[in-house]
């Protein structure tokens, strides 16, 4: 099968959804289905066309330019066109020119957030601009979709009661973990006695919230950060510096490193704003790692495996880190992580579900 595959980031990028995208791209093309991945430049000077194999191909372009880059791919001849367009992430201008440039080709959209989630980083006019196009623009976009993947039963109930999606057409599907993700990293689980934070240093991943509560209390052993610099790099840097070694910044972890800080955290940390499904908390688990999130980060995360405070309430979260240091709370907690390990999407499963709802969605144009 031919698939155009439209995001905003992708590897080398760092993240939760780029790290999926390139697992994901890369067993599409390893089963031998023709992928073209189109992600913005980010950053980058030119454009660039990188081909990875025989089946995997990575375009980058500007993002005024994805418009015109996908109706120029859309419209190449019968044996070179995609047959899917699968377009992740609920970014809007992303949204707007994969509809507009897709043709008659089927749309799959996975929303990895999107239409369930508060918008971040903008001013109160761009905050109801955004408001607006969710009202007026999207309910006309979403009927040219064919498919839509939702993570979990909130973003399902978004989509019927607030958009009119005809339910038929959303299909439940849980972010999977590569095969490396359930690999045990170096050392014991929880051999390093701290807490860990794995996210990049922006406001809307709260890492300052769990900084803030290091500091309010002495009882709680330390944390480590790892992550990409962010917008509030430099706040978290400032409050940290004063509590010395109970704060480690430690930069972008990859790989067998990444592994490794997960497995031997006391608990791993989702401080978010919001989350669709934590791919960290969901790496944590398959280490054997208890997580410690804020109430609007838990949709995906299996029960019994994580205790939950309020979204910004840092004494509550304070209050949360300490109850790991009672051997029956944290115990429990283990258990529970040993028993969902086991039941994490796989790679694997993933990719054939997912190849089951190209071809349905492929089927009324053929």
């Amino acid at each position: 099968m031919r698939l155009l595959v439209v995001t905003f980031g992708f590897p080398p990028d760092i993240g939760g959804a780029e790290t999926y995208l390139g697992s994901l791209t890369a067993e599409l093309a390893r089963r031998e289905h023709q992928v073209t991945v189109l992600a913005q430049c980010r950053g980058r000077d030119e454009r660039s066309v990188e081909r990875l194999t025989d089946h995997l191909t990575v375009r980058r372009v500007e993002r005024w330019a994805f418009l015109s880059t996908i109706r120029k791919l859309t419209a190449l001849g019968p044996a070179e066109r995609p047959e899917i367009l699968h377009l992740h992430a609920y970014t809007r201008p992303f949204v707007l020119q994969s509809v507009l440039g897709a043709r008659r080709t089927p749309i799959v959209f996975s929303l990895h957030g999107g239409l369930a989630a508060p918008p971040f980083g903008h001013t109160r006019l761009g905050h109801a601009a955004m408001r607006r196009f969710d009202r007026t623009v999207m309910p006309r976009l979403l009927p040219r979709v064919s498919m839509v993947i939702a993570l979990n039963q909130t973003q399902h109930r978004v989509l019927v009661e607030g958009y009119g999606f005809d339910p038929k057409r959303i299909v439940l599907l849980p972010n999977m973990l590569p095969p490396d993700a359930f690999e045990e990293g170096g050392g014991d689980q929880g051999s390093s006695g701290r807490f860990a934070v794995l996210a990049r240093l922006s406001p809307e991943k709260r890492a300052l919230d769990v900084v803030r509560a290091v500091a309010m209390d002495h009882a709680i052993p330390g944390v480590d950060i790892a992550g990409p610099d962010g917008p509030q790099a430099q706040a978290i840097r400032d409050t940290a510096d004063p509590l010395g070694s109970r704060v480690r910044l430690l930069g972008p972890l990859t790989g067998a490193e990444r592994l490794a800080f997960l497995r031997s955290a006391r608990a791993v940390v989702v401080a978010s704003e919001w989350e669709g499904q934590s791919t960290t908390a969901l790496e944590a688990i398959a280490q054997g790692t208890p997580v410690v999130a804020s109430s609007t980060s838990t949709a995906g995360i299996p029960a019994g495996t994580y205790v939950e405070y309020p979204l910004g309430d840092v004494r509550a979260l304070a209050g949360q880190l300490r109850s790991l240091a009672d051997p029956e709370v944290y115990e429990r907690l283990r258990r529970g992580v040993s028993g969902a390990r086991g039941q994490l999407m796989t790679l694997e499963n993933h990719v054939d579900r997912l190849l089951e709802i190209y071809e349905e969605a492929a089927a009324p144009a053929r």
